[in-house]
């Protein structure tokens, strides 16, 4: 008979014949009794004296082999991560060669099996030679749980503006290392300022080895173009409208304007001073884009039309205007038909009131005024019989003693005080001059 090695067998003796009352005693140490079990190390010959009642005795020998056991091996311990699989190879040596293998876990035949357990799991395989001799082995595979990466929520932002991307992560062995694309690299947060929406993908390892990605999205809205107007230029007392406009965007624009002006696109503005005026305009997505528009004022020229002045009909007189402030570059316009020129001749046939426009290089203007008062001369008696009720009775004779009609004198005609003093004056300088 053949065992394997560290197996046993069981000796069994038997006799027939004789008187029947049969006794047994075995060699190597069995000693008596038909039956015994032993595991020898290496063959063995066995050996069976019967003795019957009447001392007659047999001898009969049993050969027990003893082959080799062939020597199993399942492969190394190893770890997964949950949801990954593993190949399980198993070995053997020894024995008579021919060897099968089978696994336990529902494996069943094979030396080599793919696994993927959900928990730490050990896994048992026998070895079979072809003697029938076996071994046995096992492997575990330890299952580690994965890290769970967030790689938060997704976000919306405007064209040129940044967000900060963060990381955070629970689970697996808690170390943590972390790995971005889109040319991020490591570590949990980044700020990025993607100029077109744009998927982030974060990937957590810990110390095991364990991974899980996360993504997320950045959405980017473009962004409105602001435009407050063209550059203005007023003059000192004037307004202009401020009209603010926006393209791109969501086309749902709102407007912001600075200097207290508030919301709305169009303004009216009356500036004492050079000022830059700054529009936010706000599309439906909250992206924002601003402009500036700067109004100029210029200071205004002063017109001087000169002094007014006194002449008699037929007298003409020069009228000579001037300025200052403004830009120096001034033109001069007169009304009543005077047109163009700082200085005009004139001769009123009555008491007119004349207005010189200056106009400086940059169009701000100013009025001034001059009045040519025209008196008639005292010789003219219909004329100065009208004047009767205010200056008494017509009388060419000169009144002697009356030049510097201008002072503060009370003026008297034949005795009697003078009813109109400033009309009176410039008849009396008049008729002191023609008489």
């Amino acid at each position: 008979m053949a065992i394997c090695a560290g197996g046993s067998t069981t000796l069994i003796g038997s006799a027939v014949d004789g008187d029947g009352n049969y006794t047994y005693a075995w060699n190597n140490g069995l000693g008596a009794g038909s039956t015994h079990i032993v595991s020898p190390l290496v063959t063995t010959t066995y050996r069976l004296t019967v003795t019957d009642g009447n001392g007659c005795q047999d001898v009969d020998q049993l050969v027990v082999t003893v082959n080799p056991s062939p020597t199993a091996d399942a492969g190394p311990d190893v770890s997964i991560c949950a949801g990954e699989s593993t190949t399980l190879s198993a070995t053997a040596t020894g024995g008579s060669g021919n060897y099968s293998f089978s696994w336990d876990n529902g494996l069943g035949a094979g030396a080599n099996k793919t696994v993927s357990p959900v928990a730490t799991t050990a896994y048992t395989v026998t070895v079979t030679d072809g003697s029938g001799c076996t071994d046995t082995d096992q492997v575990t595979v330890t299952v580690n749980d994965n890290p769970v990466v967030d790689a938060g929520s997704d976000v919306t932002i405007c064209q040129g503006s940044s967000t900060t991307l963060a990381a955070n992560t629970i689970g697996g062995d808690g170390n943590y290392t972390y790995n971005w694309d889109n040319g991020l690299g490591a570590s949990a947060s980044h700020v990025v300022s993607p100029s077109q929406s744009t998927i982030y993908n974060v990937t957590v390892t810990d110390g095991n080895g364990c991974i899980d990605i996360d993504q997320v999205i950045v959405t980017v809205n473009p962004a409105p173009t602001a435009d407050a107007g063209p550059d203005a230029s007023i003059c000192t007392g004037e307004s202009t409208t401020l009209t603010a406009s926006a393209s791109g965007g969501d086309g749902n624009y709102t407007y912001a304007w600075d200097n207290g002006l508030g919301a709305g696109a169009s303004h009216v503005v009356s500036p004492v001073a050079t000022t830059t005026y700054t529009v936010t305009v706000t599309d439906g997505n909250g992206c924002t884009d601003t402009d500036q528009v700067t109004v100029t004022v210029n200071g205004n020229p002063v017109a001087d039309a000169g002094g007014d002045a006194t002449i008699c009909i037929g007298e003409s007189t020069t009228l000579t205007a001037s300025a200052t402030g403004g830009d120096g570059n001034y033109t001069y316009t007169w009304d009543n038909g005077l047109g163009a020129g700082a200085s005009h001749v004139v001769s009123p046939a009555q008491t007119t009131t004349y207005t010189v426009t200056v106009t400086d290089g940059n169009g701000c203007e100013d009025t001034d005024q001059v009045t040519i008062t025209v008196v008639q001369n005292f010789n003219d008696a219909g004329t100065i019989a009208g004047d009767e009720a205010q200056c008494g009775p017509y009388d060419p004779t000169p009144i002697l003693g009356t030049i510097g009609v201008f002072g503060t004198q009370v003026l008297t005609h034949a005795g009697i005080p003078l009813a109109n003093q400033t009309a009176c004056r410039y008849q009396l300088d008049y008729h002191s001059r023609i008489y």
